[in-house]
């Protein structure tokens, strides 16, 4: 099982989503990647279920269809 990451990042535009997900990696954070704010709940939904890390920070695109 990969290490739970300490950034969500949400978004709808696929290029917006790798360029910060590679900066957080440049980093050495450790970043999730979602394209839509309905896999982020069962995401999350999910962390508390397996009893998991919630994210420290989640980056949420506000302009999603």
């Amino acid at each position: 099982m990969e290490p739970w990451p300490d950034v969500l990042i949400v978004d709808d535009e696929k290029g917006l989503r790798f360029l910060r997900s590679e900066i957080f990696r440049l980093e050495g954070i450790a970043a999730k990647t979602l394209s839509d704010a309905c896999q982020a709940v069962y995401y999350l939904n999910d962390v508390v279920k397996q009893g998991g890390k919630m994210p420290r920070v989640v980056i949420l695109d506000v302009n999603m269809p």
